[in-house]
């Protein structure tokens, strides 16, 4: 299976799920694996039948995705996890490879009132009223992990786990990730023109520099 959605959707959670109703092993593969350690996990993986699942696999460098294309196209059973974006050839051929080995392509989907409703229920203790279900909807945008972290926070109050995830990925992507942040913080509809202008980065830089939160650099995708 194949889990797509944007950052803060919910697919680890799925994957998580996937094992449990899988009900047997699982092996988890993640962005500190070597490959040789990766190599000899995905044969015991063949032979024992054993879940293998991939989170964020666009954080994955070129080397990794090809072995683990080439796994699951010799049978090993295995379920992804990803953004929308396809944004390497390595990536599309592990994606492809999945799907030919039987898998589906499901699209993680924002929560419905409802569901924050009762999200911020099981976190407080308490029901909500259509106020703040509404208000934790229009800023979270339906996704499960900035819910909860809005949910758990006083009404009105910037939830200390969120600014410092936010903090923590502007930092990791470099000065012209957070000065495009700033801009884009103003809630106003720029075209890109605007934007480079006002944030300072190269328009042609601008589609990758909103982009790369989380994405590795080619340093990383040698590595192993």
């Amino acid at each position: 299976m194949v889990v797509v959605g944007v950052d803060g959707a919910g697919r680890t959670h799925r994957l998580t799920e996937l094992a449990t109703a899988a009900g047997g092993q699982a092996m988890r593969v993640g962005p500190g694996d070597q490959t040789a350690e990766l190599r000899a996990g995905l044969a015991a993986a063949r032979e024992d039948g054993s879940l293998v699942l991939v989170d964020d696999a666009h954080r994955l460098g070129d080397d990794v995705l090809a072995l683990l294309a080439g796994a699951a196209r010799n049978g090993v059973d295995m379920a992804i996890s990803r953004r929308p974006t396809l944004d390497r050839p390595e990536l599309a051929e592990l994606d492809e490879a999945v799907v030919a080995a039987g898998g589906s392509v499901v699209q993680v989907a924002p929560l419905s009132p409802a569901d924050i409703a009762g999200l911020i229920q099981r976190l407080t203790g308490t029901a909500p009223d259509t106020e703040r279900v509404q208000q934790v909807c229009a800023e979270s945008a339906g996704l499960p992990a900035i819910a909860a972290a809005i949910a758990s926070a006083p009404s009105g109050t910037a939830p200390p786990a969120l600014v410092a995830r936010v903090q923590q990925r502007l930092a990791i992507n470099g000065p012209s990730a957070s000065q495009v942040a700033r801009v884009l913080a103003l809630g106003l509809d720029l075209p890109d023109a605007v934007l480079s202008e006002a944030s300072g980065v190269p328009l042609a830089e601008l589609p990758d520099t909103r982009r790369r939160p989380g994405r590795p650099s080619r340093g990383d995708r040698n590595q192993g």
